[in-house]
């Protein structure tokens, strides 16, 4: 895939960012959106798109591992580990599937945290 296309909107359907460029460069700001970032820049050649992609990939799975640790040291139980995980994630700005391999197809970002 060369080419991608980005649209954010809110619930009423009002669009705040319509993109359509280059696959990198899509899934770069989606990425970054996905994480919680609602102000940021991105380069503009394919290379540094390309190493930026990369280069949340650590990042993101240390973040991942470092609210793990902390869920399983929680004292309320493995009964509410996936609760707690989510409502961190949420107080963050994170979707779950920032932590996915693939983000191309449609995904919500949580509303206490939408733009606008």
């Amino acid at each position: 895939m060369t080419h991608g296309h980005l649209k954010v909107e809110d619930v009423s359907g009002k669009v705040f960012l319509e993109v359509s460029d280059s696959a990198h460069q899509v899934e770069l700001i989606t990425r970054a959106l996905m994480l919680g970032r609602r102000r940021f820049s991105i380069p503009v050649e394919e290379e540094l798109m390309l190493a930026a992609i990369k280069g949340l990939f650590p990042w993101r799975d240390s973040i991942n591992q470092e609210i793990d640790q902390g869920v399983n040291a929680s004292a309320l139980g493995t009964r509410f580990e996936g609760q707690l995980k989510d409502a961190i994630l949420h107080e963050l700005g994170i979707t779950t599937s920032a932590f996915a391999s693939e983000v191309w197809g449609t995904h919500h970002l949580p509303a206490e945290h939408s733009l606008g």
